[in-house]
């Protein structure tokens, strides 16, 4: 995990919001075949990554209220390659039976909820740090900075769109 400083919950939001919106154009431009069938990665297809998706807007969610109520986890599941690995592979192969469609509204709810629960934090509770645990570098676990993830350079959705942009033939950048 790459963790930089807080930034502030408006520009989180934004961040998000935009990242989310790129993804979803990104799932707008392939078939139904594309979502399900195309590997983006060496085990991954645009399903499996909403399926991924889906789990980390929740745990962000829970970890919200785990960290404001001094108790965070992250720091556990970051410790190790092989946690956050697990984590992926167990929210992959929950969705594996059910219909890409479905597992898109599942995504897009998810994200409805991340969302309606960072525009309900206050600056205090945005800003808050746990007073249990640290962060492998030694940083103080708090709200904002769970969000700084990036991937492939990119918040965390708008990554995954760039990558399957990237993967799938016929699919550019726009």
């Amino acid at each position: 995990m790459k963790i930089q400083k807080i930034s502030d919950k408006d520009s989180v939001i934004k961040s998000l919001t935009s990242a989310h919106q790129s993804m979803t154009k990104t799932l707008e431009m392939l078939s139904q075949e594309q979502i399900k069938n195309s590997l983006v990665t060496n085990l991954w297809t645009p399903k499996d990554i909403i399926s991924h998706l889906v789990d980390w807007n929740l745990e962000y969610f829970k970890e919200i209220d785990n960290i404001l109520n001094d108790k965070p986890t992250w720091q556990d599941l970051y410790s190790s390659k092989k946690g956050t690995d697990k984590f992926n592979e167990r929210a992959v192969m929950k969705r594996k039976n059910i219909d890409s469609k479905e597992v898109i509204k599942e995504w897009h709810l998810s994200f409805e909820k991340l969302l309606e629960k960072l525009q309900g934090l206050s600056e205090k509770q945005w800003g808050y740090s746990s007073k249990v645990g640290k962060w492998i570098d030694g940083q103080p676990i708090s709200v904002g900075i769970i969000f700084n993830y990036t991937y492939n350079g990119l918040s965390h959705e708008a990554g995954h769109a760039e990558k399957i942009k990237e993967k799938i033939p016929g699919i550019y950048k726009i």
